[in-house]
């Protein structure tokens, strides 16, 4: 009979801690964010800003934009087509920059599944993401902060587009 009550306290105590981790996780889903997605999310936009931050360091000492190149813009197209020619999908393609929202994004090529859950993707029949250009980049098919919902009026989107 106490081995069988030891069981018993054992699963109660599971059990109740079961529930109180659900609602937590609740709560932080409803309040901010869900956690696990925001820590995965987190840690593959870390891989991508390292993956672009060499990227942009080899675009420095490569003889693809010198910096008196910067300004010429013969130059400067070639340097972004041999840009586009190495384009990979998955790989980190530049930032987009969300002011209002106090954030940062690695942009990386590509829409399928695995290049959206590294950050926002870019359509590769689309010109790269610049000043003067108008480039198509879908998100990722969960919500990724309630802080954009309420900043923006925008819902999450419900599936992928």
């Amino acid at each position: 009979m106490t081995a069988l009550r030891a069981i018993l306290r054992f699963v109660a105590a599971v059990s109740c801690l079961s529930g109180v981790l659900i609602v937590v996780d609740a709560g932080l889903t409803l309040a901010w964010q869900e956690p696990i997605s925001a820590l995965t999310a987190a840690r593959s936009q870390a891989v991508a800003n390292e993956q672009l931050e060499r990227e942009i360091a080899s675009f420095e000492r490569g003889r693809a934009a010198p910096t008196a190149a910067r300004s010429d813009p013969r130059a400067l197209r070639v340097a972004a087509r041999r840009f586009r020619a190495r384009l990979q999908t998955g790989r980190a393609i530049g930032r987009i920059s969300l002011p209002s929202l106090d954030r940062q994004y690695v942009v990386v090529q590509g829409t399928g599944t695995e290049p959206l859950r590294k950050g926002p993707g870019h359509y590769a029949d689309t010109p790269l993401p610049a000043k003067e250009a108008r480039s198509g980049s879908p998100g990722t098919v969960r919500p990724t902060s309630r802080r954009f919902e309420r900043s923006t009026g925008f819902a999450a989107a419900s599936g992928s587009s």
